[in-house]
């Protein structure tokens, strides 16, 4: 689905992921897109968003300037660091509403450990994980909801990845204790990466 959305919208076409799964057949998706008139611009208006935004399609999202400056103000680095802005999708908004409705842990958070022998293999896997984060979107993106009309993802054009070193008694179980320390973490949507 998220292929034939981009191949859709290369030919210049918009379309709804709810609409394509609420069409039965393809004929008549077909025929919604053309009833709609859903064509997207092949250019925008860069002066109707600020320097950092300019990108941004306006079909995709539609949000004033004082929702785009609070968006920016949260985003490290401000407008020029968002890459793009989407409505989200379905399944995101199933996700968002679990991370709302439980205020103690994520239902969509899980935690895995893992073991190195060095350093040097440790400070390689987290190389390899940000250059992962690097390349993914979905990655780099941060969720935004308060004061507006619906939530929608930020893709940010960097998302460095947050270390933190802690030091464990190493007279106890440190794999326990890492799973108590990280027991009732909770995601922080608004920061990327998730």
């Amino acid at each position: 689905v998220i292929t034939m959305t981009e191949r859709l919208r290369k030919k210049g076409l918009g379309a709804d992921v709810r609409v394509i799964f609420t069409e039965p057949t393809l004929a008549a998706f077909a025929a919604r897109l053309e009833r709609s008139g859903s064509s997207l611009p092949t250019s925008v208006d860069s002066s109707a968003f600020d320097d950092g935004l300019a990108h941004v399609l306006p079909p995709l999202v539609t949000l004033g300037l004082e929702q785009r400056d609070a968006i920016a103000a949260k985003v490290p680095g401000g407008a020029s660091a968002i890459q793009d802005i989407y409505p989200l999708g379905p399944l995101q908004e199933g996700i968002l509403f679990h991370h709302l409705l439980d205020n103690e842990t994520d239902t969509y958070l899980l935690r895995t450990a893992l073991r190195f022998d060095t350093r040097t293999h440790v400070d390689r896997f987290l190389s390899a994980l940000q250059h992962v984060v690097d390349r993914h979107d979905i990655l780099r993106s941060s969720v935004h909801w308060e004061g507006l009309e619906r939530a929608v993802q930020v893709v940010h054009r960097q998302a460095p990845i947050e270390v933190r070193e802690v030091a464990f008694d190493t007279a106890v179980d440190t794999h326990a204790q890492l799973m108590d320390m990280t027991d009732h973490l909770r995601l922080d949507l608004s920061r990327a990466p998730l």
